[in-house]
């Protein structure tokens, strides 16, 4: 039974002998139902990978945020300071996901800790933080530890002051210290046999004790006490404090990441995991950045290294749709450059928004692990990773909504992402694309629509290089449009809304996708009051969403506050084309794309 919200995704699978003999069974692949997949790991940045010189505290959480990442690990401080660095984590969305704190066995069994722990756990109560405990000194053998042991009865009324505050406290295993073995630290923490008591799997450390071949094994048997790891780059091989070897960004090292990750995997592990940075030389970004990209990568992949399915959006509508937005034209004819992307990105208020878009040498962003495909009408195709140009023009000097969509839902999946385009200028739902349901002949443009979603299927590996048939999965429907409607008060407009309920239906019937998550897009245009026919052709496109049967899986996004002056756009007498305005389409874009991530994460009832 689905989860109230949750939603489904058809898949098409690649065909290898047991996926013949399933798909023999179930009937075509076209309607087969969802894959299904663990949800992603938590991804967060220790403070050993960002705290560098020149950032202050605020440009580091910026950073951390930028990139991607879901939060942060910290270093014991005084309780009032690690609140104040917390309540400023999470006015960004980011949670701090543990802080390091330390402690020191006796050989006696007594263990002792830092005045302020307790006061530091009070602090921290309601965050879910894990309190990272490495454990110095020399204390008793391992094997020889009971729950009479003092520092075991210390740790246990530790967790529960740690329950009591909704944290929980996990061993961290540090080289030179009483509990650096990872499988020394297991056993610690099944003596203290307390749930809220566990331990931390850190990648650096278990290879530098030379416990390399062990890690399946170590992993396996901690999953029932494995509360989070931390990975990185690393050489294999290698022992001892080689930390230039041992600690690398997530792209570098001859060591596979890909060992830990597919244990955790096997072992169902749901919990954080995180990325050591200590030692690595570089500003900042510079060691984010790549870590990032390579997480991306590696937890886009299945267990059993084969890639996860493609996740597949279609979006559609009309010249809208198609991408008007200008980024870098200039001179009379574009208002001398105003409201274009590059005038954005040299505003310092506004810059910050889109500096994903570029990279460290200025260029423009290319996401390998978001695909797009826009079949131009009576032009070439537009097909690879997702950058500046898939536009109706071709060229780098336009966009449109697909670009910041990409980059928000390509931030949430998981797997390979790809958007096929099937937007045409000057058409309406009322003729052009009238579906089936709404009688009378069916619009050419349905039908093109749907051609061009079987097509882009179809020749996913002549398009795509990248692509190892793994197979695909619909994922969602974006449908922005709506101009050539409003210009017809008297037909069109009194029928949108039953045609656009219409055209969901027969888009999930003749897809076969009955579930198949809907973002509809306000009409923009030039207002952010719309007059007369076109404000209730808005409101027709709202209403069409909240009809009870979409409930869950349609969702009405509202754009019109993303409307810019004139003036202050590249093409000020297109009014039907948002003025050319790049922040009106990047803006627009992101909505969809946070309207689309919402109808893909599952609220539970």
């Amino acid at each position: 039974m689905m989860a109230e919200g949750e939603t489904e995704m058809i898949s098409g699978r690649s065909f290898t002998l047991i996926g013949c003999l399933l798909a023999s069974m179930a009937g075509p692949s076209w309607a087969d139902g969802p894959a299904k997949q663990r949800p992603a790991n938590p991804f967060y940045a220790m403070d050993t990978a960002f705290q560098r010189a020149g950032l202050s505290t605020d440009q580091q959480f910026d950073l951390v945020k930028e990139l991607g990442y879901a939060g942060i690990a910290w270093t014991e401080t005084t309780p009032a300071q690690a609140v104040a660095a917390a309540e400023r984590a999470e006015k960004r969305g980011l949670k701090i996901f543990a802080i390091y704190c330390q402690a020191k066995a006796a050989p006696d069994g007594k263990l002792t800790h830092s005045p302020d722990l307790l006061k530091l756990m009070e602090a921290l109560k309601g965050r879910g933080t894990i309190v990272w405990l490495h454990i110095g000194g020399k204390g008793p053998a391992f094997d020889a530890l009971t729950e009479k042991t003092p520092l075991v009865q210390t740790l246990r009324d530790l967790a529960e002051v740690a329950a009591t505050n909704n944290l929980r406290i996990a061993v961290y295993p540090h080289v030179g210290e009483w509990t650096a073995h990872f499988g020394d630290a297991t056993k610690l923490a099944r003596a203290v046999n307390h749930k809220r008591f566990g331990v931390t799997f850190n990648l650096c450390h278990c290879l530098a004790m030379g416990d390399e071949d062990k890690i399946p094994t170590l992993l396996e048997n901690a999953k029932d006490v494995l509360f989070t790891a931390t990975i990185n780059g690393a050489d294999s091989g290698v022992k001892g404090g080689q930390w230039n070897r041992l600690i690398q960004t997530l792209d570098k090292g001859t060591f596979d990441t890909r060992i830990v990750l597919r244990k955790l995997d096997q072992i169902d592990f749901r919990g954080p995991i995180g990325f050591q940075g200590y030692g690595i030389k570089g500003d900042a970004r510079s060691i984010l950045q790549p870590t990032m990209d390579a997480w991306r990568k590696l937890s886009a992949v299945a267990p059993n290294d084969a890639p996860r399915p493609v996740k597949v959006f279609i979006l559609a509508g009309q010249s809208n749709m198609e991408g008007q937005a200008v980024v870098d034209l200039d001179g009379k004819n574009y208002n001398d450059g105003k409201g274009t992307l590059k005038a954005l990105m040299n505003d310092p208020q506004k810059a910050p928004l889109f500096k994903h878009l570029k990279n460290d040498k200025g260029e423009w962003t290319v996401r390998d692990d978001v695909w797009v495909r826009y079949q131009r009408e009576k032009q070439p195709l537009l097909a690879g990773p997702l950058s500046i140009g898939f536009s109706i023009y071709g060229g780098k000097h336009h966009f449109g909504p697909e670009l910041q969509f990409g980059h928000v839902v390509g931030d949430h999946v998981r797997s390979q992402v790809l958007l096929i385009k099937t937007a045409w200028g000057g058409k309406s739902l009322y003729k052009d694309f009238r579906p089936p349901s709404s009688g009378g002949e069916v619009g050419p443009y349905y039908k093109k629509m749907l051609a061009e979603v079987r097509l882009a299927l179809d020749n996913l590996k002549t398009d795509f290089p990248g692509y190892k048939d793994q197979g695909y999965e619909l994922a969602g429907f974006v449908w922005y449009h709506g101009w050539n409607d409003g210009v017809d008060p008297k037909k069109a407009v009194p029928e949108y809304e039953q045609n656009l309920v219409n055209l969901i239906n027969d888009v999930r019937k003749d897809l076969q996708a009955p579930k198949l998550p809907v973002v509809i897009g306000e009409l923009t245009g030039p207002w952010v009051q719309a007059p007369g026919a076109w404000a209730t052709l808005r409101k027709a496109q709202a209403n069409a969403a909240s009809r009870p049967e979409f409930k869950a899986n349609v969702l009405f996004v509202e754009t019109h506050d993303f409307v810019r002056r004139p003036e202050d756009s590249p093409n000020p007498g297109h009014d039907h084309h948002e003025f050319g305005n790049a922040e009106t389409y990047f803006l627009v874009g992101d909505a969809l794309g946070k309207g689309m991530v919402k109808l893909l994460t599952p609220v539970a009832k």
